[in-house]
């Protein structure tokens, strides 16, 4: 059961100090005189009340407006999908990871990577603490307008648990919150409308690398990379003339160049097996992994 496999990964504390109170001093002695200067009792209920109001505010200053899609490196979002960056949550994204999403909220701990990211699952019902933002995400983000940028990590990484694990699941869902550390205190930030923190990861919107032919590349050399989209080019519309339907593809860390064979014109089948010609950029002696970005986020290479 796979429920009962997943009990076995290691729970993490992601308890924030709940139920913290401000510390409280002894209130100052006045000696009551016959001055106008001298607190009333007036002037000490308002200064009370005033105290209070701060103190709910205070309280209240810890939330999350949502997630929604960041455009990805180095190309817009494409079509009315991706495009707004609303903070209304995510409907597809990968089961390999690499979506590019922002978390949007208020109270974020002023540094980026000191707002730990919890993603709750649906389907098991617990807390998984995801991993910290990365350098990449933390020069995305600007905590002051209050908006983490945030790259997903894929579902085994996730779980920690191999991939063929959630064979019999479709899609997984979760809903995101953070626990934003500062010098004092750990403030758990959820959203206040939990349909806006949900993202959805699906297979269907996971795209698909099998191989690449031939194998053996070299600088400025030609290669196909074989693919299947699944129904992710059916979210993409309205590209750009110098767009293409997926967002690049790396072969150790060097783009491939797709210009003579790839144009924003060029559509692909889903679930059938597809190619597009690029031609290799530098690429260092040795062995080296592919990579295939779209806007759902990276597609799964299946070995």
């Amino acid at each position: 059961m796979l429920k009962d496999l997943l009990q076995d990964i290691d729970d993490t504390d992601i308890q924030g100090n709940r139920g913290r109170g401000l510390s409280s001093r002894p209130s100052p002695k006045y000696r009551i005189a016959r001055s106008r200067n001298a607190p009333t009792i007036s002037h000490v209920l308002c200064a009370l009340l005033v105290a209070t109001s701060c103190v709910s505010a205070f309280s209240h200053s810890f939330y999350l407006n949502g997630i929604g899609y960041r455009e990805q490196e180095l190309q817009v979002s494409k079509g009315t999908k991706f495009e707004s960056e609303a903070s209304t949550g995510v409907p597809w994204a990968s089961f390999a990871g690499g979506t590019n999403i922002f978390i949007k909220g208020v109270g974020l701990a002023d540094n980026p990577q000191s707002n730990d990211v919890i993603f709750y699952s649906h389907e098991f019902e617990r807390e998984i603490p995801s991993f910290p933002l990365t350098e990449d995400d933390a020069f995305g983000s600007n905590t002051l307008l209050g908006m983490l940028a945030y790259r997903t990590p894929s579902i085994e990484d996730l779980f920690g648990v191999p991939m063929n694990t959630f064979d019999q699941y479709a899609s997984l869902s979760f809903t995101i919150s953070l626990i934003s550390n500062n010098d004092l205190a750990s403030d758990p930030m959820a959203c206040g409308t939990a349909s806006n923190c949900v993202i959805k990861y699906r297979k269907d919107h996971t795209p698909v690398i099998y191989y690449m032919m031939p194998p053996v590349m070299y600088y400025e050399s030609y290669t196909e990379v074989w693919f299947d989209p699944k129904y992710t080019d059916d979210l993409i519309q309205d590209l750009e003339f110098d767009e293409m339907v997926f967002i690049n593809t790396k072969v150790g860390g060097s783009l491939l160049d797709f210009e003579e064979s790839v144009t924003h014109q060029t559509t692909y089948s889903s679930y059938n097996r597809n190619r597009a010609r690029g031609q290799v950029g530098e690429l260092p002696i040795g062995n080296h992994g592919i990579s295939m970005m779209w806007e759902t986020g990276k597609a799964r290479v299946i070995d």
